[in-house]
């Protein structure tokens, strides 16, 4: 395997899994106070409704907060008027739903049923941060869950062997400003440089990669 192909093949490892990772988005969840929750999505419908998993996420490591206990799989059905969430406890036998419509994006109406009890209240609608995992959906498709991809590094998408395929700066032509000498010693010494040029930056962009990630 050549030296390029290698470094491009682990660039693309590095990426991905920054990508994974670094990808959040921030929901509204009726009855829900901000707690760690690790969200999922199950589909899209073709109504703009995304249907969201809910589980119990990981508090950060300086987070001392206590929270109340969240088991099992709690369903978000989240589109742009309106909300809906089902939760069951089978250890306490509990189980709640609740219907909510948005009054001008700003308030929510809800409709709560649990052990049989009916009632209704209104609740202010206030999206906060989630550990999103696994998110796949339709690009064209539009809803109130906002997914928001951190900038990830974009140099490491194009990796140069040779003077040659050197492009000038937002040109999109290659440019001959580097001298280009062609003897066989003189030629193996550039492309030896810009090898371990490239894979100096690509050693320090990985580091800071998985830095950030972990």
């Amino acid at each position: 395997m050549s030296f390029a192909l290698t470094l491009r093949l682990l660039s693309a490892v590095l990426l991905l899994r920054c990508v994974q990772c670094q990808l959040s988005t921030s929901l509204y969840i009726p009855g829900f106070d901000p707690q760690p929750i690790s969200a999922s999505v199950v589909g899209v419908g073709a109504d703009g409704r995304t249907t969201w998993a809910l589980r119990k996420g990981q508090p950060d490591a300086t987070d001392t907060s206590s929270y109340p206990d969240f088991f099992g799989t709690a369903t978000l059905v989240q589109g742009p008027n309106d909300a809906s969430l089902t939760y069951a406890d089978s250890r306490a036998q509990f189980t709640i739903g609740q219907i909510c419509s948005f009054s001008e994006n700003t308030l929510a109406i809800c409709t709560i049923v649990a052990q049989g009890s009916t009632a209704t209240q209104t609740d202010v609608v206030t999206h906060y941060p989630v550990q999103a995992t696994g998110l796949t959906r339709d690009p064209n498709t539009t809803t109130t869950a906002s997914l928001t991809p951190t900038p990830v590094p974009s140099s490491l998408s194009s990796l140069t062997k040779s003077s040659s395929d050197i492009l000038a700066p937002g040109s999109g032509t290659h440019t001959s400003s580097l001298p280009i000498n062609t003897s066989t010693s003189d030629t193996s010494s550039q492309q030896s440089g810009i090898r371990l040029t490239v894979a100096q930056i690509f050693i320090l962009v990985g580091l800071l990669t998985l830095s950030a990630c972990s």
